[in-house]
This record gives C-alpha cells, structure tokens and sequence, in this order.
C-alpha cells in the first residue's frame, strides 16, 4: 500500500505517526468552522 493510501486511511482510526499527522491536519483545518459553528450556539450551564 502507497504511502498516501494509507496516511488517508488514517481518517477512519487514526494510529501511530500517520495518523497524528492527519488529525493535526484536519484540527487545523476544521477549526475554523467549529469555532463559527459554536458561536452560534446557545450557552449551556
């Protein structure tokens, strides 16, 4: 298996160096949507 294939297939159960990368990534990626997202939320206490 290529190195891509299986530094994508970290997206399903990310392990290992790969997949910290990966979820370095999509962190870095997605935070920016999750922040506007949880602006739109109301508070809960």
């Amino acid at each position: 298996m290529g190195l891509l294939k299986r530094f994508f297939n970290q997206t399903r159960k990310p392990e290992g160096v790969l997949g910290a990368l990966m979820l370095r990534g999509m962190n870095s990626g997605h935070g920016e949507l999750a922040d506007w997202g949880f602006n739109h939320l109301p508070m809960i206490r």
